[in-house]
């Protein structure tokens, strides 16, 4: 992989996540508070040396 951008979003829109290192992963807290469980979007760009992929869909929240 040659470049990724990852990011997570609430149901408002507001970016709770974001990482370029494929080794991060969200442990579900933004800014330091435990986020509600609830459905989240992501979106995730990543380039390759076979060229751009773009994915987006919903994750589960679950405690």
């Amino acid at each position: 992989m040659i470049e990724l951008d990852f990011s997570i979003y609430n149901r408002w829109g507001e970016r709770v996540f974001h990482t370029s290192n494929p080794g991060n992963c969200w442990n579900g807290y933004h800014r330091g508070e435990l986020q509600d469980a609830a459905v989240y979007v992501y979106v995730v760009t990543a380039k390759t040396v076979c060229g751009e992929a773009f994915k987006k869909g919903t994750l589960v929240l679950i405690r």
